[in-house]
């Protein structure tokens, strides 16, 4: 898999270029890549997806649950109590974080493990023109060089650099927290 670092490295020089220039270099023709073209590229710089968040080793992520501040409760009193010779009840307030621990990092476990699963199920497409003809593709299937069509309501695909817009507007509220959408150009 490609990390979106290694795109971001190769997109930088495209930023200020004129529109001619970066078809040239990453095209070559107006009309798309040729199907060996874009083999090639998915070979060299892989698939479109974003890096992968390493996940943390299991007995870190099972000490993490005791960091609640219930449990970090419980476990306090659980110590005077032992502390205090009433270990019945030290050992019943220890039983009780242990299982409320268990309990969420089950439960959490379970969800992440869902949330992949869905991830996998939904694939979303987008527009490219290659040979001079649309396809729809998959968004992974995106690479390098080629020229994407985006009509009312898709998704951007991957960092872009535009080259012809008619009435672009996008909703950036993720990243700026602007409520409304922005007007995009071709031209900076």
């Amino acid at each position: 898999m490609n990390d979106l670092k290694t795109h971001f490295s190769i997109d930088k020089k495209f930023i200020l270029m004129e529109e001619n220039l970066i078809l040239n270099e990453l095209t070559g023709d107006p009309s798309g890549l040729t199907h060996g073209e874009y083999e090639a590229r998915l070979l060299k710089y892989g698939y479109n997806d974003p890096a992968d968040k390493k996940k943390k080793p299991f007995i870190i992520r099972l000490v993490s649950k005791f960091f609640n501040p219930i449990i970090l409760t419980l476990l306090f009193v659980a110590t005077f109590s032992y502390l205090f010779a009433d270990k019945i009840s030290a050992f019943f307030m220890l039983g009780m974080a242990i299982m409320s621990a268990g309990i969420e990092f089950i439960q959490e476990e379970k969800a992440s493990r869902e949330a992949e699963k869905l991830t996998e199920m939904v694939r979303v497409k987008t527009t490219v023109l290659r040979q001079n003809k649309e396809h729809h593709v998959s968004m992974r299937n995106i690479v390098p060089g080629d020229l994407i069509k985006l009509r009312a309501g898709d998704l951007v695909p991957a960092d872009l650099r535009l080259i012809e817009t008619n009435d672009l507007f996008v909703n950036q509220s993720t990243f700026t927290g602007e409520s409304f959408p922005v007007q995009k150009k071709a031209r900076l």
